[in-house]
């Protein structure tokens, strides 16, 4: 009996590990890509998730890997072949495919490339991909159609990426689709939700520069959770299933003020800034690429209300002077969120010959 062909997919994100596999067969015949008829129920492929953190070291790395190969001989029963990997990175990484930038910073300087090549076989391909850009890979072969395809993931910090005319939009240091660490400017109202550490340039003869902060830190995934933990001081878990329990944001502001309800309204109110500050930069999108489909994802859409509120602000700004920007766009939360990137990654590695891709990746 031949050996199943099997292609893993791994996403080291600032806040998860995540590892998904599945068969080569599935990626040809495009049956991975179909939404399960049962929502818990994906299948043809297997999963494994962990936490990571600051401290998430290679053998960090390789602990959680080995865990799901061992799962994987089990499901297998050790007849399989891996023949390709694909590797998403919360950050760069350079032509050879060592990291340079990374949300857990211990893992820069490291080559996952060189690293799964030694322990999976030199005949293994690797490629490594900017977490984003994994997430697009996905969402193109869901829409193969689709020439014009933008996709934003909130996550720990804000990722997106680009599609246009057929063709990833990468930038000379193929990182295009860094929003997450660009500019955004502040009310003065505002800065009561963040840290701001701009200081003055020392010596500058010119007025200050009006506050700005960094869209992660105004709408990202690891900035949420620390207000909502830190400084409101519940779990996001609670946070979740307290606002769950209403029908709409009206109903938790025009309820009776005491101690617990004034928790659920702090709540509320962090989690639609957060989604208008989301849903301003999808509107920049929007304006700036033009594209036929937008889709979203990531954890921080797991909130409730906040996909509303995204689309709410998206419709009010995106099509201000040119409504057909919106109402001709198809923006959609993605079915597959939270892994979105990991799946991306697992199918840009496997090369079926229909896209472009491969002379743009590391590996």
């Amino acid at each position: 009996m031949s050996s199943q062909e099997i292609c893993l997919g791994l996403d080291i994100g600032g806040t998860k590990f995540a590892c998904v596999a599945t068969t080569t067969a599935s990626l040809i015949n495009s049956s991975f890509f179909n939404k399960p008829t049962i929502p818990t129920l994906a299948s043809d492929d297997h999963g494994y998730k962990v936490l990571t953190g600051p401290l998430f070291s290679v053998d960090s790395f390789d602990k959680v890997l080995d865990e799901f190969i061992l799962k994987l001989s089990e499901t297998y029963y050790e007849n399989y072949k891996i023949v390709s990997i694909g590797v998403a990175i919360c950050g760069l990484s350079d032509k050879e495919g060592t990291i340079t930038l990374c949300e857990i910073g211990i893992l820069q300087g490291w080559n996952p490339v060189k690293h799964l090549k030694e322990k999976f076989g030199q005949d293994v391909k690797v490629l490594t991909f900017m977490d984003s850009v994994a997430a697009l890979e996905h969402a193109r072969r869901e829409w193969p159609d689709i020439k014009d395809l933008s996709i934003m993931v909130a996550g720990t910090g804000i990722g997106a990426a680009f599609l246009c005319n057929g063709q990833i939009v990468r930038g000379h240091l193929n990182a295009a689709g860094n929003v997450g660490i660009a500019p955004v400017f502040l009310p003065q109202d505002y800065t009561k939700h963040v840290k701001n550490d701009i200081t003055e340039p020392m010596g500058s003869t010119l007025s200050p520069p009006p506050p700005t902060m960094m869209l992660d830190q105004l709408a990202g995934g690891r900035a949420l959770i620390r207000i909502i933990t830190q400084e409101i001081g519940v779990s996001v878990e609670e946070a979740i299933q307290r606002l769950s329990k209403y029908s709409s944001p009206k109903e938790v502001f025009s309820n009776t003020s005491d101690d617990d309800v004034e928790i659920d309204q702090k709540l509320l109110k962090i989690i639609l800034d957060w989604a208008t500050v989301f849903g301003i930069a999808m509107a920049n999108i929007l304006c700036i690429f033009n594209p036929k489909v937008l889709v979203i994802a990531g954890g921080v859409l797991n909130f409730p209300f906040y996909v509303d509120r995204v689309m709410e602000i998206g419709q009010e700004y995106a099509g201000a002077i040119i409504p057909e920007i919106w109402s001709e766009t198809l923006v959609v939360r993605s079915y597959w969120s939270n892994d979105l990137i990991v799946r991306g990654a697992l199918a840009a590695a496997y090369d079926d010959g229909k896209y472009s891709f491969m002379k743009n990746c590391v590996g």
